[in-house]
């Protein structure tokens, strides 16, 4: 993996974790806490990492 992906799936990970421990809106912590440009590229990030890692657990136990 390069640094990019590895960039992007660290900060999608830290909005993850925060959107279960928190009561903040997506898009609060997505753009203003990790520095996505909008919702949409979290969104479309998120729907694409997923799709790629349904078979492995995103947050191991």
């Amino acid at each position: 993996m390069t640094i990019s992906p590895y960039i992007r799936e660290r900060k999608l990970t830290g909005v993850v974790l925060r959107l279960r421990n928190s009561d903040e809106r997506i898009l609060d912590i997505a753009v203003y806490y990790y520095g996505f440009n909008s919702q949409s590229q979290f969104t479309t990030l998120f729907k694409n990492i997923l799709a790629t890692r349904l078979r492995r657990p995103l947050f191991p136990q």
